[in-house]
């Protein structure tokens, strides 16, 4: 093949062309093909990353729409997971997340107890490149532990490991109380759930939410 001396810039604009023809040895020419430099200084538009902000296994379903590009058109779509990072108090760090390893959806190499952010890449043909973070996902597959005791007794009422004992020939009263403990998210709620078979007292299922004890 023949090959033209190179066509080169430090900065460039406009829109020339080039004519490029072929002639063999007994003097004939082809119809020039005439090429277009299109100038495309313009990044891929659209892109969009999010994952949850909690799961509960060492598997993260990502969230995506690709970056297009009307210039030169797009080249890659390319999804990237940052090294992990310990939360603090159940809550993930806002930044400060380096480290750039290529995943796919479902990510299943993340670690109990990390955080990590996912960055979305778009590079169309001539190399522009834009980029989109999601917000951290915390890994927490370790569940909640229970502390129950009771509280605002009045009355015959006595509790031994779970067992509570009442006197129920006279009147009485208490809540039971939840000190929830949590080293990954951190407590959210505890579940008191409905009495049966008592007769005389009732109880209906309940969440209480917020800071524990509940």
């Amino acid at each position: 093949p023949y090959v033209s001396s190179a066509i080169s810039w430090t900065s460039a604009s406009g829109a020339p062309t080039l004519p490029v023809n072929a002639t063999d040895a007994a003097g004939n020419s082809s119809s020039a093909t005439t090429l277009t430099l299109t100038l495309d200084n313009t990044l891929p538009t659209g892109g969009s990353i999010s994952v949850p902000a909690y799961v509960t296994s060492t598997s993260v379903t990502i969230t995506k729409s690709n970056y297009t590009d009307t210039g030169s058109g797009i080249s890659t779509n390319v999804i990237t997971r940052s090294n992990g990072q310990s939360p603090t108090a159940g809550v993930c760090p806002g930044s400060g997340y380096t480290g750039s390893t290529v995943v796919s959806s479902p990510d299943t190499g993340v670690v109990n107890g990390q955080c990590y952010v996912y960055t979305l890449t778009g590079t169309d043909n001539v190399g522009n490149v834009n980029t989109v973070v999601s917000s951290p996902v915390l890994v927490d597959t370790t569940a909640p532990s229970d502390a129950i005791s009771l509280s605002a007794v009045s009355g015959g009422v006595y509790q031994n490991g779970t067992t509570v004992y009442y006197k129920g020939n006279a009147a009485g009263s208490f809540k039971v109380r939840d000190t929830v403990t949590d080293g990954g998210s951190g407590p959210a709620s505890a579940t008191f759930g409905a009495l049966s078979g008592l007769s005389g007292a009732t109880h209906n299922s309940e969440t209480v939410g917020g800071s524990s004890p509940y």
